[in-house]
């Protein structure tokens, strides 16, 4: 599933009403984001600028509707705790993942700036 496509504005929700389905689009949304994370930081470890570049403003894209995604996630928290534990499950540990690839990119952001100082 690729969710860049078609970004919703701002004021509009983008976890569907159905928990299943808006289960399934947090899952689909955080592989999205990790890879997203993991791109810019290849690019970043190859010293690629234009491939950095490209990675960067797929990455903000991305990250940003993951923002409001997860936003929206935890305001219906509840009903997410009730139902789809493997779900919920398989959503944790991509979430884990995702923590690790934001903190390894920070860190190479960190030494690309310093290397340029």
């Amino acid at each position: 599933m690729t969710i860049t496509a078609a970004p919703n504005p701002p004021s509009q929700k983008i976890l569907p009403k159905k928990t299943r389905a808006a289960m399934q689009y947090m899952i689909s949304l955080t592989q999205e984001t990790l890879q997203a994370f993991e791109t810019e930081s290849n690019a970043l470890a190859m010293q690629s600028n234009l491939d950095y570049m490209e990675a960067t403003a797929v990455k903000q894209e991305i990250n940003a509707q993951y923002q409001r995604a997860a936003k929206e996630f935890m305001a219906r928290q509840s009903e997410f705790l009730v139902n789809n534990t493997a779900s919920l499950r398989a959503l944790m540990q991509l979430q884990a993942q995702l923590s690790a690839a934001i903190k390894l990119n920070m860190t190479l952001i960190e030494k690309a700036n310093k290397a340029e100082k």
